[in-house]
Parts: structure tokens; C-alpha cells; sequence
């Protein structure tokens, strides 16, 4: 019965430790294509921190049967990007089913706040930095 108590918990650890390197930051998560993925679950991303290089594509992949989008904020430039927004800058519409993906093309060096318009109450956000190669 304690293990039953216990098990969320393990679930929580296994999956932070899946999504981080031995230095404690998001490990490098990449798919057939060399995107890097990160995924949308019900209120968070999988990631807290991802670093990656210029030039990175980054996918965004719906994990959930909830609607997200992702909108992010380059602290170094004030640029400001929504998955929203109209092709070919965006999808034009949230991610509204499982397996909805769009993805980003990073070009420039910088900080990126990313969070979920919709779970923005419950903090659905991370950090995002693109660095040179």
C-alpha cells in the first residue's frame, strides 16, 4: 500500500530524470530529422530548460487531449513568436488534438520564455536557449 502512495512520485522523478542531463539541464532530445522535441502534457512541457544550438529546429508535439499553443519571448530582442499566428509563421490555430505538432526554426542566439496561453494559470512555461554552435 505505501509503494501505491509512492508510485506518482517515482513517476514524476523518472520522468525529470528522462528529460535532463547529468548536470541537471534538459538533455538533448532529438528526433530522426535532428529536431529537438519537446512535448505538451496535459498543464507543462516535458522540459523546464532546453538548450540548443542557432540553427536548431525545435518541434513541438501535443502529448495531450487538451488544446495548447506555445508563444514565446526573446528576452534579448523583445521578439515575440505564437504558434498561432498565420502559416507560414505558424499553424493558425491551437494544437486541439494528440499528436498536433508545429515546429520552430531557432536562427538567432537568446533567451526564449515559452509558455501555454491556455495553462498559463498553471504555469505551463519554460526556458528555451539558442547559442552559437
Amino acid at each position: 500500500m505505501r509503494l501505491l502512495r509512492l508510485l506518482p512520485a517515482l513517476v514524476v522523478a523518472c520522468t525529470l530524470a528522462a528529460g535532463c542531463a547529468e548536470d541537471g539541464q534538459a538533455g538533448p532530445l532529438q528526433d530522426d530529422q535532428g529536431r529537438y522535441v519537446v512535448r505538451l502534457l496535459p498543464t507543462a512541457f516535458d522540459v523546464r530548460e532546453l538548450r540548443v544550438p542557432v540553427g536548431a529546429t525545435v518541434l513541438f508535439v501535443n502529448d495531450a487531449a487538451v488544446p495548447h499553443n506555445v508563444e514565446g519571448f526573446d528576452e534579448r530582442t523583445g521578439s515575440t513568436f505564437s504558434s498561432e499566428w498565420p502559416e507560414p509563421h505558424g499553424m493558425g490555430r491551437p494544437f486541439t488534438a494528440e499528436g498536433d505538432a508545429w515546429e520552430r526554426t531557432f536562427t538567432e542566439p537568446g533567451t526564449w520564455r515559452l509558455h501555454c496561453h491556455y495553462h498559463h494559470a498553471e504555469r505551463m512555461a519554460m526556458s528555451l536557449h539558442v547559442a552559437p554552435a
